[in-house]
């Protein structure tokens, strides 16, 4: 008995390792609240709702020269919606930002690759409004 129980047990941890290891890509995406002098974005990011002070959580990660960074603008209107992707670099980063963070494997705080959203001025079917700084 004792046998087949430490089988069933071997048997399902070697099935569970793939699930595991897919699981280890982190993904931040948020608000982009400051851009530090020294590389780093701090991002407001939505999370789950457990009650009043929870949800809204400042996040920190960690800009390097491998970053590849690309600004995402909607192209199109109506029912055939597009999506622009250029080519950036930090400079392109604004305060005020929906930006999404890839972090690679190893759910570090150091981003692979960053995706900025821009609507540039087509607000109709974005989740969120434009932030206005300055207002």
């Amino acid at each position: 008995m004792i046998r087949r129980l430490s089988l069933a047990l071997v048997v399902l941890l070697v099935s569970a390792a793939p699930v595991l290891a897919a699981d280890s890509e982190g993904r931040i995406s948020g608000r982009l609240l400051e851009i530090r002098p020294d590389g780093k974005l701090v991002i407001e990011e939505q999370g789950p709702w457990k009650g009043p002070g929870t949800g809204v959580v400042k996040r920190m990660v960690d800009l390097t020269p491998s970053t590849t960074i690309r600004v995402v603008t909607p192209t199109g209107t109506g029912t055939v919606p597009g999506y622009d992707i250029q080519s950036a670099d930090f400079t392109a980063l604004q305060v005020g930002d929906f930006v999404t963070v890839n972090t690679g494997g190893d759910r570090s705080s150091v981003a692979a690759s960053l995706d900025v959203m821009r609507s540039d001025g087509a607000e109709a079917g974005l989740a969120a409004p434009r932030f206005e700084t300055g207002k």
